[in-house]
């Protein structure tokens, strides 16, 4: 699985929308995520698994508590994940919404 973009909105810190281009990356056979304590290294991590699995990053955070604390209220927390797997690209597209955790792949 290669991720190919990452986009989250009201997720951890990323109150607004935030897109993540991994295209760049895409001749390199490993690329290592790196920054100083604090920079969202973590929050990515989890970005990418609550796409695939609907939990965090080692399981520690309950999914509900991914949502962005500097949300409004009624903007649902959303995590969209496009990826290829060998020659076929998938879209996973998670999002809480009040207590609902939802999911659409395609």
């Amino acid at each position: 699985m290669r991720p190919v973009q990452l986009g989250l909105k009201a997720f951890g810190p990323f109150f607004e929308a935030a897109q993540l281009d991994f295209r760049s990356l895409q001749s390199a056979p490993v690329f290592l995520i790196h920054g100083p304590i604090g920079a969202g290294k973590t929050t990515l991590l989890d970005g990418l698994t609550f796409a695939l699995y609907g939990s965090s990053s080692g399981g520690e955070r309950n999914p509900m508590d991914l949502r962005s604390d500097l949300a409004d209220e009624h903007s649902p927390t959303e995590v969209v994940l496009d990826f290829a797997h060998g020659a076929s690209q998938f879209r996973i597209r998670r999002t809480i919404v009040g207590d609902l955790l939802q999911a659409q792949v395609w």
